[in-house]
């Protein structure tokens, strides 16, 4: 049996959520624990992507496969029951056996919060980036239509060597003000290694100054990863959707 689940997490305390040799702080472990707790099986949990260290998800998509045959919703709240409270599984449901969380993905949304004030709010230190200096968003607004589109976004990638294609299509970018919170919405169908990270972090260099937007447009014909922006921190960052 084939179960789909959707997935929200505060990846604060996690060291992303591929499971990994040196830590057993990862959400893919965590969950695939408590599956093993609830079932008696060991699964192959599979994720539409990996989101890194301190990265938050409000939807992420996962599926495994059982032997045996659970009632979705029991099973969904035996895995809540075994797993940490900052991660919980919001759906469970039996799917096709062929469906693939990662290759049958459309495109994804990510949201990334910058909190833009000079006082730091201890309870969004760990779900924000705080950014102290003013942030002019009709600037960033302006350097968004060089970013929309198919694009070669190898010089907004952290990946040095990657064998695999470059090219990725930024469906849309969003940009909202809402008093000192600034909220940015990517959706594009797959991401580089911390594109949406370089990309943000692009943007913000074009809101404080240090860039103008038409610069974005050198950045593609220049295709070096030290003409684009920093990498923005993690924390800010959320899975949002993922569409099939």
């Amino acid at each position: 049996m084939n179960y789909r689940m959707n997935i929200c997490y505060d990846g604060s305390n996690y060291n992303g959520w591929q499971i990994q040799k040196n830590t057993d702080k990862t959400i893919q472990k965590a969950i695939m624990e408590s599956i093993k707790k609830a079932t008696g099986e060991d699964v192959d949990l599979i994720a539409s992507g990996r989101t890194d260290k301190g990265v938050h998800a409000y939807n992420q998509i996962a599926n495994f496969k059982l032997k045996q045959d659970f009632n979705a919703k029991d099973l969904e709240k035996k895995i809540n029951d075994n797993v940490f409270n900052d991660i919980v599984i919001t759906r469970m449901k039996k799917v096709d056996e062929r469906f693939h969380s990662r290759y049958n993905a459309v495109n994804k949304t990510y949201v990334y919060k910058i909190l833009n004030q000079k006082v730091t709010d201890p309870f969004k230190r760990k779900h924000y980036y705080q950014y102290r200096e003013p942030i002019d968003v009709e600037l960033m607004e302006q350097g968004i239509k060089y970013l929309i589109g198919k694009k070669d976004f190898q010089c907004f990638s952290s990946v040095k060597n990657n064998k695999k294609s470059t090219i990725k299509i930024v469906e849309d970018i969003n940009i909202e003000k809402m008093g000192n919170e600034i909220i940015i919405e990517i959706r594009g169908t797959s991401f580089l290694y911390n594109q949406v990270r370089i990309m943000i972090g692009t943007l913000l260099e074009v809101g404080i100054g240090q860039m103008k937007p038409e610069a974005i447009e050198d950045i593609f014909k220049n295709k070096t990863r030290s003409h684009a922006g920093r990498t923005i921190p993690p924390h800010g960052l959320y899975l949002k959707n993922v569409t099939y």
